[in-house]
């Protein structure tokens, strides 16, 4: 694993930051060093990341001792597993010795999210502890119950987060490299506090499972509230009020309902929708100058396409105010996608594969923003459907078809009772068509072209057979097989029955061809594996 993967997933602060200035270049030296002994030896990058923190500790760089600190213990987990229950032990004592509070605060915070990764590794053991009261916690880890754990996890998690006016006024740059700066730090003006809050959210999720639900969406919710408060009364903090706005009200749709008996469930989500939808436009009212506002409209457009029933008119309307109004924005492009998902084109067709000449068949539809479609029929010269690689392409149609027929169908998006009918163009319609099986026998191909460009051309292979097949497993490692015919009944005789090595077409080998008796049947000769497969071919033997 690499370094830099760790320290992100401990941080959740991703994004290249560039060469660093920040730090002294003796640093980048034994970085580099580190970074090319991890594909050689885990002893020596061990070594050498000890060293970083030793370096870090003796010239007190705390960004440089935790980045090393992390890395050490990583690998040194990959050399002895046990080694993490020392090193939590280590982080524990370092993180009570520690004068800097916003050094404490993070030491408070990798705590909670070791001591939750730990926890969820070992769910199934955990969950399969009786439960004891005790009154002390036990000194070895792993003889911890699920409440010492979540109590562990609660108590650093609330650690982390204790002093929040110093993170707030304290910024992530001062610890890069430690800290790697994403782009979307920036409306948080870089600050630490933001960051810890992520984390302190992530590890009370981690949570799920073990019946702290109660705990879990308490805890979070004051960190949301408490975090929109900090930012409401902080200067020049717009950008990021509104954002953890959002955060909070993605979690509260996602996570914060979820465990809601049913129909309270249905109900609160209700509720919790039109909430939503009322604090968007609240949002977008009073933010909506600043160009972070754009991701309001992405919530919006996204949420009004989930709800049921389903506004896409409403949605198409927010997706061209948000791109008319903020044309520049880095992620403007997540509306023009939910845009053109909206009127994306889409026309499904299925039948049964095989049918009997000249019967009429039900073909079922499911399309959206197509006016119609033509399906054109095919004859072949195949015997049987062949193993398609790339399925039907040029190539078969110049080697092997002939257009047989065609015929136009149109569409109309039809309404519903799930349907406003300001959505109903946009929104997904079925129906059924009746097609008539050819009448002479054989292997066909059906194209079916949308009217629109944009649209998908569909192509699926028909047969037209009289055949009907009945297998019965007589024991013995012999299987009995009758053919006959699909509408009368009456047996077939002279049919030639091919048996194959496998299901897999492309790389099958033939392994006995039988022809079935007057009374249309026939008895596999030899041992009859699962994995055998028969095939009665189109025509029959005199």
């Amino acid at each position: 694993m690499r370094v830099i993967q760790r320290i992100c997933s401990i941080l959740l602060l991703l994004v290249t930051f560039g060469a660093s200035a920040l730090y002294a270049q003796t640093y980048d030296k034994l970085w580099k060093q580190v970074e090319q002994a991890q594909k050689k030896s885990l002893p020596q990058t061990v070594k050498l990341a000890d060293e970083i923190y030793r370096k870090g500790r003796q010239e007190q760089n705390a960004p440089q001792m935790l980045k090393a600190y992390i890395c050490r213990e990583t690998y040194q987990e990959g050399l002895t597993p046990d080694s993490l229950y020392s090193s939590l032990k280590y982080m524990e004592s370092w993180a009570q010795s520690e004068r800097n509070p916003v050094n404490k605060a993070i030491l408070h915070s990798l705590l909670a999210y070791e001591y939750a990764d730990l926890m969820r590794k070992n769910r199934r053991v955990l969950l399969s502890c009786t439960l004891l009261t005790v009154d002390e916690v036990p000194e070895d880890i792993r003889e911890w119950s699920i409440s010492q754990f979540v109590d562990k996890i609660d108590r650093c998690n609330r650690a982390s987060l204790q002093d929040s006016i110093r993170l707030l006024n304290t910024s992530a740059e001062q610890y890069v490299p430690f800290v790697v700066l994403e782009d979307g730090s920036r409306f948080y003006g870089h600050d630490m506090y933001h960051l810890l809050v992520s984390r302190a959210v992530d590890a009370y999720r981690q949570l799920d499972g073990f019946s702290v639900d109660s705990l879990v969406q308490t805890r979070i919710e004051r960190i949301y509230l408490d975090m929109m408060n900090a930012y409401r009364h902080r200067a020049g903090s717009e950008d990021a009020m509104l954002l953890c706005s959002l955060d909070y009200w993605n979690w509260k749709l996602t996570g914060g309902i979820s465990q809601q008996p049913y129909p309270t469930f249905r109900m609160r989500q209700e509720k919790a929708n039109r909430e939503y939808l009322e604090v968007l436009n609240k949002l977008i009212k009073e933010y909506g100058s600043r160009e972070v506002c754009a991701e309001v409209y992405i919530h919006k457009a996204n949420h009004l396409r989930r709800l049921e029933p389903k506004r896409a008119d409403e949605a198409l309307k927010v997706c061209e105010e948000g791109l008319k109004r903020y044309p520049a924005y880095k992620r403007i492009n997540e509306l023009k996608n939910i845009r053109e998902q909206i009127l994306q084109p889409e026309l499904i067709l299925t039948m049964n594969e095989s049918g009997y000449p000249g019967d009429s068949v039900n073909m079922r539809l499911h399309y959206r923003n197509v006016e119609g479609f033509t399906l054109n029929l095919y004859t072949t010269t195949l015997s049987e459907v062949p193993w398609m690689d790339h399925g039907i392409n040029k190539d078969t149609y110049r080697k092997y078809a002939r257009k047989f027929s065609s015929t136009h169908f149109g569409l109309k998006p039809l309404p519903g009772k799930d349907k406003l009918p300001e959505d109903v163009p946009y929104l997904a319609s079925d129906t059924v068509f009746e097609f008539m099986i050819p009448r002479e026998t054989g292997v066909y191909i059906l194209q079916i072209v949308p009217d629109t460009e944009t649209a998908r051309t569909d192509d699926k292979f028909l047969v037209s057979t009289r055949f009907k097949v009945l297998t019965l497993d007589l024991g013995d490692n012999r299987m009995e097989v009758a053919t006959l015919d699909a509408r009368s009944g009456q047996p077939i005789a002279g049919a030639k029955v091919s048996f194959y090595s496998s299901y897999d077409e492309k790389n099958r080998k033939a392994m006995a061809e039988v022809l079935t008796d007057a009374g249309g049947k026939l008895y596999y000769p030899g041992r009859v594996k699962s994995e055998v497969m028969w095939r009665v071919k189109a025509e029959t033997q005199p």
